[in-house]
């Protein structure tokens, strides 16, 4: 833009902690099912219900497009 300064990244410790997980990938459904619900992290079971419910959306709406 004209008349403003450019900008500048920070340091790495300046920015809020969870930026640094956005850098880290998510766990895929089937890594999920292999887990025991012990040692899954509370957004990892957040992780699991959200993709488990979505495939069941998914197969209610093919199975309503076959009849």
């Amino acid at each position: 833009m004209k008349n403003e300064e450019p900008v500048v990244s920070k340091e790495r410790s300046e920015y809020p902690e969870w930026i640094n997980n956005l850098v880290t990938p998510m766990s895929s459904l089937a890594k999920l099912k292999k887990m025991s619900v012990e040692e899954a992290v509370e957004s990892e079971q957040y992780r699991f219900l959200k993709l488990t419910r979505r495939n069941a959306i998914k197969d209610a709406n093919t199975d309503a497009g076959l009849r």
